[in-house]
């Protein structure tokens, strides 16, 4: 979990050493956040949804969460 300066923002990155595509939903409170927040994937810089992310065997997400 990485913060950025000056704002409540975070970015997580998810790997997949296996596989299988693995599709999860973080429990983002496990790294110490709280409230609402909408997701970007960071390399596409597309918006998620972090009810469902998909990685890809041998693959990585790296998300930025910003606070609503």
């Amino acid at each position: 979990c990485a913060e950025y300066p000056s704002s409540q923002d975070f970015a997580l990155a998810f790997f997949n050493t296996g596989e299988q595509e693995i599709r999860f939903r973080p429990e983002i409170s496990s790294y110490g956040l709280n409230g609402k927040f909408m997701t970007t994937n960071l390399w596409n810089k597309e918006a998620v949804s972090p009810e469902e992310i998909l990685i890809p065997p041998h693959g990585c997400v790296l998300l930025k969460f910003q606070k609503t």
